[in-house]
């Protein structure tokens, strides 16, 4: 979706090689999780999800056009510790939450690794377009892939989504080189 929004809404154009690695991103992605039978109790759910991810994206890109990255990135998180210090004022959401609190440290350490990846995403989208930066954004799915068919030993359809692995990584380099 986000690769239509760059295209359609904000007239990126894509290079021949660029274009090939974005196909290649998608179909590996597609590989790897293919469709499958959803029930609407299942499919609304996922495709608001796809839409506020492309959304956010696309707002960003939007951003990071208007701002320098480091002070578009600084007015959504002081905006989104506003809302979340109100929001943990509410009756209904206080001692709430899953499990315990974790370790201060491994909050911090967390919290500084989610603070950089997303500004590294940030980064990207102020030199790159949106139809290039949102399919790559989404290649942790190579991680997730290898470590479900090794670690896991989920082996149902592990040829299928190796290949759609290696289309994901072949598309990033093609990417790389556009």
């Amino acid at each position: 979706l986000a690769v239509l929004v760059g295209v359609l809404l904000l007239g990126e154009h894509l290079q021949a090689v660029a274009t090939g690695g974005v196909v290649l991103v998608l179909a590996g992605i597609w590989l790897i999780r293919r469709p499958a039978a959803a029930t609407p109790g299942v499919l609304a759910p996922a495709l608001a999800t796809g839409v506020m991810i492309a959304s956010y994206t696309s707002l960003d890109r939007v951003g990071v056009r208007l701002a320098a990255p480091w002070l578009y990135g600084w007015v959504l998180w002081v905006m989104a510790a506003i809302l979340l210090g109100g929001a943990t004022r509410l009756p209904a959401l206080r001692g709430r939450g899953p499990g315990g609190t974790p370790p201060l440290p491994t909050a911090m350490a967390v919290g500084a690794l989610m603070t950089g990846a997303y500004f590294l995403v940030l980064v990207a989208l102020s030199v790159a377009p949106l139809a290039v930066i949102a399919p790559v954004r989404e290649s942790a799915i190579v991680l997730v892939t290898a470590w479900g068919i090794w670690r896991l030993r989920e082996r149902r359809g592990a040829r299928l989504r190796v290949a759609g692995a290696l289309a994901i990584v072949l598309g990033i380099g093609l990417l790389a080189f556009a």
